[in-house]
């Protein structure tokens, strides 16, 4: 359900890897690299990337928030924890059925989507791409999304959005 009360905004503006605090800020890109890139094997070019393109926030507990955009506006925000011995992930919405969605800013017309069902698992393929482990799609037709228990009508929303997509 939409999360209205919550200002998807401030999981931004309170992001540690921002910090002017160069402890904080440092604290905080440790606990990304070693938990995305040593306990889940995420390639370090592209958390690196995520973490560019604020993909990725941290906040004062150190969860991950997976931020997700329209036009420069937060959508979505999927809160995971990077406690690997107590796991829990929370999404927080701004509109029904939307998941986490990542596309090159080149994308024009989408004709290719891939879905996943979390953002670590869109992470990985995104890994097995940069390690040329599998074929690189055309970063200017290919969108990615996670489900992240949003359920299929996000598959159906995306491809309502953009009936370009064949495959």
């Amino acid at each position: 359900l939409p999360s209205p009360e919550i200002d998807l905004r401030a999981f931004l503006d309170n992001d540690l890897l921002l910090s002017t605090e160069p402890k904080v800020k440092e604290t905080a890109l440790k606990r990304v690299f070693a938990y995305l890139g040593i306990t889940r094997g995420i390639h370090r070019d592209v958390i690196a990337h995520f973490i560019k393109h604020r993909l990725i926030a941290v906040d004062d507990k150190y969860n991950l928030n997976f931020i997700t955009y329209k036009e420069d506006k937060v959508i979505a925000v999927t809160r995971r924890n990077t406690n690997t011995y107590q796991r829990f992930q929370q999404n927080y919405v701004a509109q029904k059925n939307t998941g986490f969605l990542y596309k090159s800013k080149l994308a024009t017309e989408l004709k290719t989507l891939y879905v996943f069902e979390s953002c670590i698992d869109l992470m990985s393929y995104l890994s097995l791409i940069t390690e040329k482990s599998v074929d690189k799609p055309d970063k200017y037709t290919t969108c990615y999304i996670s489900l992240n228990g949003a359920n299929i009508k996000y598959i159906s929303k995306i491809l309502a959005e953009n009936p370009s997509i064949e495959n």
